[in-house]
């Protein structure tokens, strides 16, 4: 089976001077090929809902490739190794600043609530990320200046479907 394993570009320090290769993604080609007419972009957009920083793809850790193939209906699996997988970089754009989501991606709760009642869940929720979190992790201001927001909200009329992270 040919897989493409994509690795993201992150800060590996606080200060933000240096990066490191993690490995975020690997899907099969068979499964990439139906959802989208240009894989590549959808790779692309992937990565970038990931670090919510623009990006350019590549076949290389060190330089951006000038003439990644975007636009290609297909993945051209004669690029692909013997050995069945194609690594892909997300080189972030110099000027940009990521903000990669929470590494306990996989550990989220759902609930169902209304949201014209508050729960206890919603009222605790800011204190639990102001106790995680210190600051507020976009701003870096103290938190009885900042929001706390759910990353993925799913509203149908009055009934609301949050997945949180904790």
């Amino acid at each position: 089976m040919n897989c493409l394993n994509v690795h993201l570009s992150i800060p590996a320090s606080p200060e933000g001077n240096s990066n490191a290769w993690v490995h975020a993604l690997t899907i099969p080609v068979e499964s990439l090929m139906p959802l989208s007419l240009r894989p590549f972009k959808l790779l692309r957009y992937i990565c970038y809902a990931i670090l919510a920083a623009h990006g350019e793809l590549s076949l290389s850790q060190e330089t951006v490739s000038p003439s990644f193939p975007y636009d290609s209906p297909t993945v051209d699996i004669t690029e692909i190794p013997p050995e069945g997988v194609l690594n892909i970089y997300y080189h972030v754009n110099a000027d940009e600043q990521t903000f990669p989501l929470d590494p306990q991606l996989e550990c989220l709760t759902a609930f169902h609530t209304s949201d014209s009642l508050v729960s206890l869940r919603q009222v605790d929720f800011r204190n639990m990320i102001g106790a995680r979190d210190g600051t507020c992790v976009v701003t870096g201001h103290e938190m009885m200046f900042c929001d706390a927001v759910h990353l993925i909200t799913v509203s149908m009329g009055d009934d609301v479907c949050v997945i949180y992270f904790i």
